[in-house]
């Protein structure tokens, strides 16, 4: 069956795709360098990046590890409720790249 995407959805889509390209790219990592790390094709990173392809809160949390982010960083793109440490907080704004929109984690 397939996904019926939202509205709400589609901009997290967006959100997180974008989230996951900066992270990328200040860790210096091409789309073709972090497809062979996930074991997929680069094509999908580049339709992940985009907003264009639809990928599970499982999925986004391998990718996360990935790039060396904490997966509990990227639970707000997911609507899931979050409670970070003030510690937590302060590393994920450290952690982000310039100007890199971060999940909403102030629930």
């Amino acid at each position: 069956m397939k996904r019926k995407i939202t509205s709400y959805s589609k901009r997290a889509l967006i959100a997180f795709g974008r989230y996951i390209s900066e992270v990328r790219v200040a860790e210096k990592l091409s789309q073709k360098d972090l497809a062979s790390k996930l074991n997929i094709d680069e094509g999908k990173i580049s339709l992940i990046e985009a907003g264009e392809c639809f990928v599970d809160f499982n999925d986004a949390k391998t990718i996360a590890r990935a790039l060396d982010i904490n997966p509990r960083a990227i639970a707000g793109f997911y609507g899931k409720k979050v409670i970070l440490t003030k510690k937590e907080k302060q590393v994920l704004k450290k952690d982000a790249p310039k100007g890199a929109y971060l999940p909403r984690t102030d629930y």
